[in-house]
């Protein structure tokens, strides 16, 4: 009986937090509309390169790209700001590093988490255990 009792306990834990949540956000498209919308919240450490969201909890899932969305945010974990231009795409491995002087830049359009925001800001972009 204990072992039971113990096997539905864990299960019950696992079950739940295997579960990922749609999270209550918003996002701003590029022609500047803020809606309120729920985002599914893996949350992962590198930059996202796009995101699921629903416009109610009941909805079918949306995709969101850095293209069409200017910026979303989730509740309580963070936000994240699009961006069109140069993206350093060196290595920090010191084993894969060029002998470039210069950093690698390459044009993208990405996703970048706000980690401060006010008069001057701070953006992050991560990508395979790489900050920039």
């Amino acid at each position: 009986m204990k072992k039971l009792i113990l096997f539905l306990f864990l299960f019950f834990i696992f079950f739940n937090n295997a579960q990922i949540r749609f999270e209550k956000g918003y996002i701003i498209t590029n022609d500047d509309k803020k809606e309120e919308v729920f985002i599914k919240n893996p949350d992962r450490s590198d930059s996202p390169k796009n995101f699921i969201y629903r416009i109610s909890e009941k909805s079918s899932d949306l995709l969101g790209t850095p293209d069409k969305i200017k910026e979303y945010c989730i509740y309580d974990f963070g936000s994240y700001i699009s961006y069109t231009g140069p993206v350093d795409k060196s290595s920090d491995d010191i084993s894969a590093l060029s002998y470039k002087y210069e950093p690698e830049f390459r044009n993208e359009t990405v996703f970048l988490k706000v980690l401060v925001s006010g008069d001057k800001n701070l953006y992050s972009y991560s990508e395979k255990n790489t900050t920039k």
